[in-house]
C-alpha cells in the first residue's frame, strides 16, 4: 500500500509535469530555491510587475490542478 506522503508526492509530480517550462522554471525558482520574486525577475531579464503577474496565474493553476486532481 502506498503511504499517503508517498501519494501526495506523486500527486505533486504529475501537476508540476503539466506546467509549460515558464512555469516549471518560475515554480521551482520561487518554490524550491526560495528566491524572491524581484530576483527571478532579474535572473530572467524581465519586469517585477511582469514575474508578479506569472507567479499569480501559476498560483492560480496549481490551486486548480490541486483541487481537480482526482479528474486529471
Amino acid at each position: 500500500r502506498i503511504s499517503n506522503d508517498k501519494m501526495i508526492e506523486e500527486q505533486a509530480l504529475h501537476i508540476i509535469s503539466q506546467l509549460n517550462p515558464d512555469e516549471k522554471e518560475l515554480y521551482l525558482l520561487y518554490y524550491w530555491k526560495h528566491k524572491k520574486l524581484k530576483d527571478i525577475a532579474i535572473e530572467l531579464n524581465v519586469t517585477q510587475d511582469t514575474i508578479r503577474k506569472r507567479h499569480e496565474k501559476l498560483k492560480k493553476k496549481l490551486n486548480f490542478k490541486i483541487k481537480n486532481y482526482e479528474n486529471l
